[in-house]
């Protein structure tokens, strides 16, 4: 009789995973469909789901097969990223930095949205549109309509808001972007005790939180947190990969929704 190791055991019964497929435009219309996707949804998915294949392909070619390699540098480079945000955020928290504010003004006003300087500051930049402006509007519109005059009014108003205490803007914006960096942290670090059984299909369902993330605040409550399963469901076969024993699966990333 042979004697086996129980490492070679393992070896004998670990899946094999069918190779990573590279969806057609047919096969990404027909998940958006069956997820009822409007256009901008489906706009989204496609190119996500796309760059995601390209992605896995791109490992697997280098002779990362387990994706092993590819998670290790995606978790260092988002935690490295996190604590080079928390640090920046904090320092702009506790100091007052005048010197910093007629530096970054025109740039924060141009591109921030009045949105954005009014979720931040609490300030309301108003309704009012002077005349000139007005005037503006009615002799550019057949040329570039009446949005760039009015943004161009209101860019004037957010530079001069951000002159007075641009750091504590720019503190506000840091702010609002960790909360999701520490979300995707979390579904990530899921992913790095032992080895998955199936490593790609672990990969994908990883990444599969962010396009859920993005659809949640595009659609709002039209997307609830279950529909992740409905999204791993459809995507999981347009990329080749199984979906049996998908419930148990996605238990753990369910949770950090």
């Amino acid at each position: 009789m042979v004697n086996r190791s129980k490492k070679a055991d393992r070896t004998h019964k670990r899946r094999v995973e069918p190779p990573i497929k590279q969806p057609t435009s047919a096969d990404l219309r027909e998940v958006a469909e069956n997820l009822r996707l409007r256009a901008n949804g489906a706009s989204l998915l496609t190119q996500f789901v796309t760059d995601l294949a390209a992605e896995i392909k791109r490992a697997v070619s280098r002779g990362d097969h387990d994706l092993r390699n590819l998670r290790r540098r995606r978790l260092q480079f988002l935690q490295n990223f996190s604590g080079q945000l928390d640090a920046l955020t904090t320092l702009l928290d506790e100091n007052e930095a005048p010197i910093l504010r007629h530096i970054l003004a025109p740039e924060l006003g141009r591109f921030l949205s009045t949105d954005a300087f009014e979720l931040i500051v609490k300030y309301e930049l108003g309704q009012e549109i002077s005349l000139r402006t007005l005037e503006m509007v009615k002799r550019n519109r057949p040329r570039s309509g009446p949005y760039r005059e009015l943004e161009h009014e209101v860019v004037a108003e957010r530079q001069t808001l951000a002159s007075r205490g641009g750091e504590h803007f720019l503190a506000g914006v840091l702010r609002r972007l960790r909360p999701p960096l520490r979300n995707i942290l979390g579904v990530e670090t899921l992913s790095t005790g032992g080895a998955p059984p199936l490593p790609v299909r672990r990969h994908i369902l990883t990444r599969l939180v962010e396009l859920h993330n993005r659809l949640s605040r595009l659609y709002g409550d039209a997307w609830p947190r279950q529909r992740y399963v409905d999204l791993a469901e459809q995507v999981l076969p347009a990329l080749g990969q199984p979906t049996d024993g998908l419930e148990k699966a996605v238990e753990r990333f369910v949770g950090k929704l």
